[in-house]
């Protein structure tokens, strides 16, 4: 099944990639539960079809981030082997998904035309101005020369 749906997405020109995940709990099970229903949405995607997943086994964390307050926290990753049906799909997968890195296979080399370099450009400003919006930072801009 994963090889037929591999398949057909190269023979249309969909871009084949594999994400990594990683996430964190105070929990061993909403760990699992968080990096399963994260995938689940992955799989709702029209545009994006999941070829393959591996999830890693959980774990507990040794000195785990702040935000844990002295508490146990649980991590797990997972490696999840897409196709996608264009590098700008790609791209709004990678800011919508948030994966940890992420591996194209292939095409070896594509090309871009100017509509799609400007819809991922937008994308990118886009998420920009959502984080300045929520509080994160943003572009200082300054009349000095």
């Amino acid at each position: 099944m994963t090889k037929d749906i591999l398949k057909e997405g190269l023979e249309k020109g969909w871009i084949h990639a594999r994400m990594f995940f990683e996430v964190m709990g105070a929990t061993e099970q909403v760990a699992k539960d968080a990096l399963a229903e994260h995938i689940r949405k992955m799989k709702k995607m029209d545009n994006m079809k999941i070829v393959a997943e591996n999830l890693g086994e959980t774990l507990r964390v040794d000195d785990p981030p702040k935000q844990f307050k002295d508490k146990e926290a649980y991590s797990q990753i997972a490696d999840v082997e897409i196709i996608v049906s264009s590098l700008e799909n790609l791209i709004y997968s990678v800011i919508f998904f948030g994966p940890s890195s992420i591996e194209v296979i292939e095409p070896k080399e594509m090309r871009i035309g100017f509509d799609s370099a400007q819809a991922m450009a937008n994308a990118v400003a886009e998420i920009m101005h959502r984080y300045a919006a929520g509080g994160a930072g943003g572009i200082v801009i300054s009349t000095k020369k």
